[in-house]
């Protein structure tokens, strides 16, 4: 009974290990609020500081919204022009696999957490176990945790996903009024 006790705790344990650690990364290294992110980019592209705002780009080197943009604004500062090129340099820059891979690199800890978190509470069942509080919270921590680093790290995706496209027909739209 004592070792089943312990299997509900590890598994939830490793739960919110799993969980937490995605999180984290999401929170506190990846994330940064594109719309302001974007509309500072713009007004330094507006007012001709184009090595400015690759500087502004330099300051979040950990983010792969920032790092992305600064290849696209290198490259229209190079000279290209076409958005599947710039595209491109994004994705390129955002780190192996593009953005969706550099974001999303943690999400099957997410995940984990999640599948861990819902076997922990199966185990609290399936041995018969009478529910504590402890135990309960536990899992329900480990079950939120997975869900909000899900959730998050579509979030941040599609943030950054709506602020590339932005910049980029922002970009283009310059360039035909040069």
């Amino acid at each position: 009974m004592e070792q089943n006790i312990d299997l509900t705790f590890i598994l939830a344990g490793a739960g919110l290990a799993f969980g937490l650690v995605p999180l984290g990364w999401l929170m506190f290294k990846a994330n940064i609020n594109a719309a302001a992110f974007g509309a500072a980019i713009k007004k330094l592209v507006e007012a001709s500081n184009l090595d400015r705002a690759i500087k502004l780009c330099s300051a979040a080197p950990t983010v792969p919204l920032a790092k992305g943009t600064r290849a696209v604004l290198e490259a229209y500062r190079d000279g290209s022009r076409d958005s599947v090129a710039l595209k491109e340099s994004f994705e390129t820059a955002a780190g192996a696999g593009g953005l969706g891979k550099a974001i999303g690199r943690f999400s099957w800890m997410s995940y984990l957490g999640l599948v861990l978190s819902l076997a922990a509470g199966g185990a609290l069942f399936y041995y018969g176990f009478v529910p504590s509080a402890e135990r309960v919270g536990v899992c329900v921590a480990a079950f939120v945790i997975g869900i909000i680093g899900i959730f998050k790290n579509s979030g941040v995706r599609g943030q950054a996903e709506r602020s590339r496209d932005d910049t980029i027909e922002f970009l283009l739209e310059r360039a035909l009024m040069e």
